[in-house]
């Protein structure tokens, strides 16, 4: 189980200070690269369902992979509650193709006996890509404890197992995420009140579903 709390970064240049000050000794952990994302729906709409009335417990389905050249992918099952994080991944899914519909259909097939996932995978609808910066702590005292920075975020519908050409929104948005278990949080809890970003509930996935459908709340 891990915490993870999403910020909007009103100014990237105090986003980055604060990265470089923070007492927990963050450096870059990864070369910066570009993350995909297709998240699946249930029939019913579950997802969705659950920011229209705002719940606290969040289960999302998605396939992701990093840059264009690999045909690999990896199968996810992130449940939240709250602030609490727990994520499964499968084993990872090599599709014949670098096709969107190929990755799918493949993902489908191989976890076709998952029925808690193959409920989902019967239904994707939503597109994210994003340049993502990853820092980690170099501090013995916040072993675990990381820092993601997403910008250059688009949001597409897949209709079909294709994106939807006509529904891109492409986002300004600078988003920081910090992770870390659950038993740093007295220790992790000052580093974030002094983070000089806002802090907010909503995920990419809720971000993408709201502005691709018009919804603000």
């Amino acid at each position: 189980m891990s915490s993870n709390t999403v910020f909007f970064a009103k100014n990237i240049l105090d986003l980055y200070s604060w990265i470089s000050a923070s007492p927990s000794f963050l450096a870059q952990s990864y070369p910066d690269r570009f993350v995909n994302s297709i998240y699946f729906e249930t029939l019913n709409k579950s997802s969705e369902n659950e920011i229209l009335v705002d719940s606290v417990d969040k289960t999302k389905v998605r396939l992701r992979w990093y840059g264009s050249s690999t045909p690999i992918s990896h199968l996810e099952v992130k449940k939240k509650n709250g602030y609490v994080c727990d994520k499964k991944s499968f084993f990872q899914v090599q599709s014949p193709n670098l096709d969107i519909k190929s990755r799918i259909l493949t993902a489908r097939s191989c976890y076709v006996h998952e029925h808690s996932v193959l409920e989902f995978l019967l239904n994707p609808v939503l597109w994210i890509g994003y340049e993502r910066t990853y820092f980690a702590s170099n501090h013995p005292n916040f072993e675990g404890f990381r820092v993601t920075v997403d910008r250059m975020i688009s949001y597409a519908e897949i209709r079909d197992e294709k994106i939807y050409g006509s529904k891109i929104l492409e986002s300004d948005d600078v988003i920081l995420e910090v992770k870390f278990p659950v038993s740093l949080y007295e220790k992790a809890s000052p580093l974030l009140r002094s983070i000089n970003c806002e802090l907010t509930k909503n995920s990419k996935f809720t971000s993408g579903v709201m502005g691709l459908n018009n919804i603000y709340y």
